[in-house]
């Protein structure tokens, strides 16, 4: 009981940065006028939004509903929302069709995981999520590797897709065996599950915090 009381208070936390990373973002929309950047805080108004939609569905016991919500709308929400930035990103402008690849293999991975392998006892979707972040995974590692080559990286300060990269790669490099192992740590290693639910909880704290270094130190020309 300690253990789920001391997760309960690090879940407020992390909703705190969440709710901070939407109010920077939206006192700066005058410097985030550019796409994609003007839908960064919309995109993180949605997260709010989900979180406590979620949070409802959990109080009052709809643990199906609760479930489903971010199976099929909070998770594919994050992964587009990536891919859309990454579309219309300078940086990425050779591999459009590429990003569009990557976003319609991730739906299919929804869509085959819902009809073959999704069941009651493994609730999670650890496939398609899985794939998300491989997919996720390439493109940062493109990105950092034209950035290093650019005079950008100059003035990196003040680059807010440096510092929205960073964010993610800390984040989903970090938790990647947290949510593809998830169903299995459940369900026969609840120890690790419950370290490993503390280490999730920390990264997701420093990407938040990353991305509101990223917002209030931004210089979008």
């Amino acid at each position: 009981m300690v253990i789920v009381q001391v997760l309960i208070k690090m879940i407020w936390l992390l909703n705190f940065l969440e709710i901070l990373a939407c109010i920077f973002a939206f006192i700066n929309l005058k410097k985030l006028k550019t796409n994609p950047w003007k839908w960064l805080p919309f995109y993180l108004l949605g997260i709010v939004v989900i979180e406590f939609t979620g949070r409802y569905f959990s109080y009052n016991r709809q643990y199906s509903l609760n479930i489903n919500w971010y199976k099929f709308f909070g998770f594919p929400l994050q992964f587009s929302f990536f891919f859309f930035v990454f579309y219309w990103h300078h940086y990425f402008r050779t591999v459009k069709k590429h990003i569009l690849l990557a976003a319609i293999i991730y739906l299919l991975a929804i869509l085959f995981e819902t009809i073959s392998i999704s069941n009651q006892n493994y609730w999670f979707n650890s496939f398609s999520y899985s794939v998300g972040n491989l997919l996720l995974l390439y493109f940062l590692l493109f990105f950092f590797l034209k950035f290093i080559q650019s005079t950008a990286i100059l003035d990196y300060k003040h680059d807010i897709m440096f510092w929205f990269c960073v964010g993610l790669l800390v984040y989903y490099l970090g938790t990647m065996p947290y949510w593809a192992l998830r169903n299995i740590l459940v369900a026969k290693y609840r120890n690790i599950f419950e370290i490993y639910s503390y280490v999730w909880l920390v990264l997701n704290y420093i990407m938040y915090i990353i991305f509101i270094n990223g917002v209030v130190k931004c210089k979008l020309r």
